[in-house]
């Protein structure tokens, strides 16, 4: 039998290291991937007509799914908006506590979660690099899907909720999600 150090030498793959990791590594992985999101979350952009900002969460999002798995990828999220709703400010803006969840912006928050659940789970079932991309643009959906229902919850309309929060980001997140993607594809 080989030494755990010769099995994470060996020509595995980043997913495939990662799944022979201790629950514990596997924990500290998963929080580093919610504190990257949170650093993410800093490379902000305010847009005057959306209280919705252009951030790089989606990345952070994305390749937790993508390179942990499904259900490392959702922990790690998990992590990222349980840690911030008590108050560590690494949601966008370099704040944190409860309101942000129950805000504006708190269904894409909550849609994080679901985005790294459904990425990395088409990852898994298609493991290839159209399984990271197809990961990749389901995420995005529902990111969307959950971030307009929040903006409804807080008292906007469908059409407006759409114009204000999924439009002006397809052309973003579509980079980003090919980023994602690729990357993934590549060391996955």
């Amino acid at each position: 039998m080989r030494s755990k150090a010769a099995i994470l030498t060996s020509k595995l793959s980043i997913y495939d290291r990662f799944q022979k990791l201790s629950f514990t590594q596997k924990l500290a992985i998963a929080l580093m991937g919610a504190a990257l999101t949170g650093v993410l979350a800093q490379v902000r952009v305010p847009l005057p007509f959306t209280p919705v900002p252009m951030t790089l969460q989606v990345l952070g999002v994305l390749g937790a799914g993508l390179l942990m798995g499904s259900m490392w990828g959702t922990i790690s999220m998990l992590m990222y908006a349980l840690i911030g709703a008590m108050g560590m400010p690494w949601f966008t803006g370099a704040s944190g506590g409860i309101q942000h969840i129950m805000g504006p912006t708190g269904g894409y928050i909550v849609g994080f979660i679901a985005a790294a659940y459904i990425a990395g789970l088409v990852a898994e079932r298609i493991d290839s690099p159209i399984g990271s991309l197809l990961g990749s643009v389901l995420g995005i959906a529902l990111i969307y899907t959950f971030g307009v229902l929040g903006l409804m919850a807080y008292g906007m309309s469908l059409p407006v909720a759409i114009a204000k929060g999924v439009v002006p980001f397809i052309v973003v997140d579509t980079i980003k999600g090919i980023f994602a993607g690729g990357f993934s594809a590549v060391v996955r």
